[in-house]
């Protein structure tokens, strides 16, 4: 077996000092309404980095080391994102979708030469909050981030999109000094290695005067570990991970 060491720590080459710049532009926007409870802001970022030094990857004795190179590159960065708002009947009902962009584009030295690449991360929400009486609520969002990696030289170390969505809800019911509050999380992926993860949770909770008491419930019921299974040609490779443990807390709190 191969001994591996550090990228971080073991570098080779001789130190100098080099002068690396930064350029940065930043932009928001944002329009707000309480009388028709409409919201809206945007954002939106530029930065380069100049003169960036590569290092590229020697195996030698069945060590890995990371060497200094005479090259070097600017990375550039991308950065944009919105959320708009709108609440109805007096903020009875609240909608939000949103959105963030990024592209981050970079040079690595790879097989003795610049290979110029790309990183691309998308995601997107949507919200919901929902009071139709004094006693109930609802609390809903949806979130969906999508990755993926591109290498414009040697296009077979490009990666596929990874998606993967997260659902939350949670209901409140509010009858006199009590809370009943029951939280609901789902998460799944287009990795077919990695299970879907679902949790629940229930908390309840009583307010009177100057004291406090709170029953917690935690994941009563859902995922207990995660999975991965990966198959590769010669091998395959399964792991488990421990979740969030099935558990019960009861806490009190007051004032003297």
């Amino acid at each position: 077996m191969a001994y591996y060491r550090s990228y971080a720590t073991r570098i080779e080459g001789n130190g100098k000092l080099c002068f690396i710049s930064y350029d940065n532009v930043d932009g928001k926007l944002e329009y707000s309404n309480p009388n028709i409870g409409l919201f809206f802001n945007a954002r939106g970022s530029y930065t380069l980095i100049n003169d960036v030094p590569l290092f590229g990857y020697r195996y030698e004795n069945n060590i890995y080391s990371i060497v200094a190179t005479p090259q070097k590159a600017n990375n550039r960065q991308v950065l944009a994102s919105a959320e708009l708002s709108k609440a109805f009947g007096y903020g009875k009902l609240t909608m939000t979708i949103g959105a963030d962009a990024m592209r981050h584009d970079y040079k690595a030295w790879i097989s003795e030469q610049v290979a110029d690449g790309y990183v691309d991360n998308y995601s997107a929400k949507f919200q919901v909050a929902f009071i139709p009486t004094p006693l109930f609520s609802l609390e809903g969002k949806s979130t969906f981030h999508e990755s993926k990696y591109t290498n414009k030289t040697f296009r077979s170390l490009s990666s596929s999109p990874l998606r993967s969505f997260k659902h939350n809800l949670t209901m409140n019911f509010m009858p006199g000094n009590f809370l009943f509050a029951w939280t609901h999380e789902l998460y799944h992926s287009n990795d077919h290695s990695v299970s879907h993860t679902y949790f629940s949770d229930l908390k309840c909770t009583y307010t009177h005067k100057r004291y406090e008491i709170s029953f917690m419930a935690n994941n009563i019921f859902g995922s207990k570990k995660y999975e991965r299974n990966v198959v590769y040609s010669s091998t395959i490779q399964y792991t488990v991970n421990s979740l969030r443990p099935r558990e019960f807390m009861l806490e009190v709190s007051f004032s003297l």
